[in-house]
């Protein structure tokens, strides 16, 4: 009868063991859902701050850029424009230290 009764207390200190188990890891998963949800909120709200915010500095300096932009055209072609002459130059050069 005791060997009967301890195997009894035995299985179910261990069924015990076993939901405690559970419930602790139960617990868990539902703290890891609600951070989970907590922090894809905040990167929600982070995202589309960011988003608002790089649109706003983007519109504050696009017509600084297309200044940029259109100066470093007009450079470029200055400058080819200067290379032809500078060529046209150095042949004119060699042609009259030939002659």
């Amino acid at each position: 009868m005791a060997s009967i009764n301890r195997n009894y207390l035995n299985f179910s200190h261990t069924c015990c063991s076993h939901n405690y188990a559970e419930i602790l890891f139960v617990v868990k998963v539902r703290n890891l859902e609600a951070q989970n949800r907590h922090l894809a909120d905040e990167l929600d709200k982070l995202t589309s701050k960011w988003g608002r915010e790089t649109s706003q500095i983007k519109a504050m300096y696009q017509a600084e850029l297309d200044d940029a932009r259109h100066a470093l055209d007009d450079a470029e072609k200055e400058k080819a424009r200067l290379e032809i002459r500078v060529s046209t130059f150095e042949e004119l050069i060699e042609e009259l230290q030939t002659k």
